[in-house]
């Protein structure tokens, strides 16, 4: 993320946060596994393009893996790759 314009990048970190406070906060709830997928993919569907990484970063936040790098794969889908070439042209950059 680190060759994205300035206000891009801020905006796709400030999406990771959210979805890594989001899984974080499904295991406090002690949700199980099943209801925490749901709870993300539906906060997920909010997101459009980044549904997938937005997912990815919260179950594995849930299940205590490497967000990050979950949220790197969703950001490589397709829907992911136009969503962010809208973004970068609608920040101007």
């Amino acid at each position: 993320m680190h060759d994205l314009p300035d206000k891009a990048a801020k905006y796709l970190e400030s999406l990771y946060e959210e979805a890594t406070a989001a899984g974080r906060a499904f295991r406090r709830m002690g949700l199980p596994r099943w209801k925490a997928r749901l709870r993300a993919w539906a906060e997920a569907d909010l997101w459009g393009g980044f549904a997938s990484a937005y997912a990815r970063a919260a179950m594995a936040a849930y299940q205590g893996s490497d967000p990050r790098a979950a949220f790197l794969k969703g950001l490589e889908t397709k829907a992911a790759r136009r969503e962010l070439q809208r973004l970068i042209r609608e920040l101007g950059g």
